[in-house]
């Protein structure tokens, strides 16, 4: 019941410009999966991304169902078309990097460093790969990635709140504590 009241706003949050035929598109998949027909769903969504390579409103759904299927194989082939199909945006690249970390992929450093890059630079991009390296172990690089943003930037308070949110809920009361004060230093 939650999902199916979720659905309506997922439609109205489309991207206004996908084209009518788009929409339709992605509006029967979502029927689909709504359903409970997961696997029409999936053939939906892959025949989209065949016809629309690059449509990120398919992308994402298709790639939780493979996620949660186990369909890694068929998952790492469409993101590899994905990526292709989004060879200028970083931000649609962003949305694959989790898949490469845990394929174990090299592209995954390849995206993270092309959005560093990215002119002009985009410190939303940065705090959404900073939360999805960290959501996916890799501690020591997120940690690195906020050092050296906070230093090129000047903005030493970047992603504090959420990285003292982060060490939290995992019961590190001190780094907790550390990065709440370092917020609290910099905006009284």
């Amino acid at each position: 019941l939650i999902c199916s009241l979720l659905y309506p706003q997922n439609f109205s949050a489309l991207n206004s410009s996908l084209t009518k035929k788009q929409k339709n598109m992605i509006k029967q998949a979502k029927s689909l999966e709504s359903s409970g027909l997961i696997q029409e769903a999936s053939i939906a969504y892959k025949n989209i991304l065949d016809t629309f390579p690059d449509l990120k409103e398919a992308y994402q759904p298709l790639k939780k169902i493979y996620l949660n299927n186990g369909e890694l194989i068929e998952l790492l082939s469409v993101t590899d078309k994905y990526i292709d199909a989004n060879d200028k945006n970083v931000r649609n690249k962003i949305e694959a990097l989790d898949i490469y970390i845990v394929m174990d992929n090299p592209k995954w450093e390849e995206i993270m460093n092309e959005a560093l890059n990215a002119k002009p630079f985009n410190l939303g991009n940065i705090k959404k790969i900073v939360s999805i390296l960290l959501q996916n172990n890799k501690e020591d690089t997120a940690n690195n990635l906020i050092a050296d943003i906070r230093d090129k930037t000047k903005q030493t308070t970047f992603y504090s709140l959420e990285k003292g949110m982060y060490y939290a809920l995992k019961m590190d009361i001190k780094n907790a504590i550390n990065e709440y004060l370092l917020y609290l230093k910099k905006q009284p």
